[in-house]
């Protein structure tokens, strides 16, 4: 299974095991965050992994209806590091 369709799954996943709506905003967000990161790898953008416990401590000062991408991000670092 590709890297981004690894990481939506898990997040649907996420989302069904504490029974969150998956047709919501904060689902779009969080699902967004997890693929962010996969374009790292693909050379799209740079400095992504590793960086979303701090970006997530930013959203929640700036802007916390976004921070559901940094979550995301996070989700997408533990299954690394759970893959790895």
């Amino acid at each position: 299974m590709p890297a981004p369709i690894l990481h939506i799954d898990s997040c649907k996943k996420l989302f069904d095991q504490f029974k969150l709506r998956r047709h919501s905003l904060q689902f779009a967000l969080v699902t967004i965050g997890s693929v962010l990161t996969d374009l790292e790898e693909m050379g799209v953008v740079s400095g992504l992994h590793w960086k979303g416990e701090a970006f997530l401590q930013y959203l929640l000062r700036v802007d916390p209806k976004y921070s559901p991408i940094a979550i995301g991000m996070i989700m997408h670092e533990e299954l690394d590091k759970t893959i790895d």
